[in-house]
């Protein structure tokens, strides 16, 4: 039998070609791995009973935050393209998906998230200030185009040695740093590009909901909560 460097790998080697044979020579014989793999299955059980409640809570910050259900929804509605980046890494690297990649996906949505909400602060503050809609999407994507487009490449940079490293004992970060790097690179493309539009998206739905509500279709900053927040700081004086 051949072995992969994977443990689950070489734990299907020994289920599949190995026990065969001993079993049928010997049906009394009982197995189970233990181990590193089982300390992974272990692992993989108490992430799974803790990340729902991660990212309802990190859900939960968004909102309060940003004060808006709907923007929070155009932040979410960016990270699966992350993971898209994530399986490209893994393919172009020929590493299999593991338990690491999954530790690094979770990394990975803070990252996005945290390049999401530079750019909605931006546009809440320009559209506090008064400037329209349009206008405050544009000068949000441009003004934070910098900043996060070097926060990206400078994070990649430092990630490069582990994604590149070929040594034995590098072999186990691996995977996760291919994630956060792959991931980011086509994350902040998306953040920069595509979540401007979904933030316009995002405004009709809400002027269509307010039309059905109120008969009325508003202008486009008039549903934004960094509008709202003037017209109560109004009230208050």
């Amino acid at each position: 039998a051949s072995f992969d460097k994977s443990v689950t790998d070489a734990q299907a080697a020994v289920a599949d070609e190995l026990l065969p044979p001993i079993l049928q020579r010997y049906p009394s014989v009982t197995y189970s791995f233990e181990g590193q793999g089982e300390q992974s299955k272990k692992v993989g059980r108490s992430v799974q009973k803790i990340l729902p409640i991660t990212l309802i809570l990190m859900l939960a910050m968004i909102v309060i935050t940003l004060r808006s259900f709907w923007q929070m929804i155009a932040i979410v509605a960016c990270i699966p393209f992350g993971f898209i980046g994530m399986g490209w890494g893994h393919f172009i690297h020929g590493v299999q998906i593991s338990l690491l990649s999954g530790f690094g996906a979770i990394a990975l949505i803070g990252v996005m998230v945290n390049d999401s909400l530079v750019l909605v602060s931006a546009f809440n503050g320009l559209v506090k200030q008064g400037m329209p809609f349009r206008q405050a999407v544009h000068e949000a994507a441009v003004s934070r185009f910098r900043p996060i487009l070097l926060t990206s490449v400078t994070t990649i940079a430092g990630l490069a040695p582990i994604v590149l490293n070929k040594s034995f004992q590098a072999q186990f970060l691996v995977p996760m740093a291919i994630t956060i790097a792959y991931g980011l690179f086509v994350a902040t493309f998306i953040t920069l590009f595509l979540l401007p539009v979904y933030l316009v998206w995002v405004n009709g739905l809400k002027r269509g909901v307010h039309w059905l509500w109120n008969a009325r279709l508003p202008e486009p900053r008039e549903v934004e909560p960094a509008y709202k927040e003037i017209e109560f700081e109004e009230m208050d004086h």
